[in-house]
This record gives C-alpha cells, structure tokens and sequence, in this order.
C-alpha cells in the first residue's frame, strides 16, 4: 500500500526528473491513492512525445486517473459463489497531510534556488543543444533567436499576451507570449518559480 505523499515530495520528484508541475495537476495527485506512482507515469508519457514538454499539467493526470474512477462495490459476489469479495481499508498517515513550511535564512534560499536552478539547467541543455545566457540574448538582432534556460520571476496577462519576467545567472528579462500563437496554451500553464527552456525571438 503506498501512502498519500505530500504536495512537497510530489514537487521535489517532479523537478529532480527535469519537470515542473501545474497547481491543478499537484492537487489532483495529492487526491490520488498512488501519487508518485501516477506521477512516474506521467513523465515515462511525457518521455515518448514528440516534441517533449516539461510541463505536467491536470489533462495529462486526468487522463491517467479515468481507470481508478470506476465505483468500487464492496461484498460482491462471484458468480456461481456464495463467498463474499474482498474488502480492502486503507489508512492515511495523517503527517502527509499537514501543511509543510520551509524554513530557513535567505542565504539558504539563496543556495537552494541556485542548486535547483543548475539542476534543472543541466537537464534541459542536454535536450536543448545550444543555449545562450539571457544577457547575450538581450543582444540578439531583430529577427534573430535563441534558446535559453531562465526561471520564471512573475507572470502577468494582458488582453493580448502573457507576459513573463525571467532571469538566469546573467541578467533578467521579459518575455512575451501573444494568446494568438502557438505557445499560448503553454504560456497560460506556467507558474511562477518554474525553471524552464524558452525559444526567444527579438
């Protein structure tokens, strides 16, 4: 029996793989009897598409969640027997479900931000290929793109687009990504604090 883990140890698995996760898709995992087992799932699917994302969002879940919404009767009886069915109960270690707070000095933020960041990084340069830093990107032509590698500062939305503050070691910047593109389906799903690939166009 595997036990309720904690929207922290869900998170952590998550981004130790190369992955970041929705609000919606943590919430429905946490409800979930078998979380990182579903979650596991989640990223071998996300493995085998074709372009890869890095994000795991509640339509993924929700998809690999339809087989375990099916009613379970209890005492049911088998056919042709008089043998009632199995009945299972299942305990929830009430730990799992307390509210967790991380604790510590800014430097220890600091340190802990970093060592995510350079974590993650390496993942996704290795899918990537070439990556610039977001200093040299701010120096593209008109016309000219890149990949880089920034974590999410604040997301904001206006009529038109979803606008992103991001930074990486070298500097900080926005990116904007108009509702009437292709990427603005992914843009929306993007939290704030994400470690994340872009492809920038000036």
């Amino acid at each position: 029996m595997q036990r309720k883990a904690s929207a922290k140890r869900i998170v952590e698995e998550a981004i130790k793989k190369g992955y970041t996760i929705t609000k919606k898709a943590l919430d429905l995992l946490q409800s979930a009897e078998a979380p990182l087992q579903i979650l596991n799932e989640a990223i071998d699917k996300l493995e085998e598409e074709t372009p890869k994302t890095l994000l795991i969002d509640e339509r993924l879940i929700e998809e690999l969640l339809k087989p375990s919404k099916k009613p379970c009767q209890e005492g049911v009886k088998e056919e042709g027997r008089g043998e009632p069915g199995i009945s299972i109960e299942i305990e929830v270690d009430e730990r799992y479900l307390r509210e967790w707070r991380i604790q510590g000095s800014l430097a220890e933020f600091q340190k802990h931000f970093r060592n995510r960041y350079e974590k993650i990084s390496r993942i996704l340069r290795e899918r990537l290929g070439a990556v610039t830093d977001v200093l040299s990107a701010l120096k593209l032509r008109e016309g000219q793109d890149a990949y880089i590698i920034a974590a999410v500062l604040e997301k904001s939305e206006s009529k038109k687009a979803w606008i992103l503050r991001v930074d990486d070691p070298s500097s900080e910047a926005t990116i904007i990504a108009p509702k009437n593109g292709d990427v603005a389906s992914i843009a929306e799903k993007i939290l704030p604090d994400s470690v994340i690939g872009f492809k920038v166009q000036k």
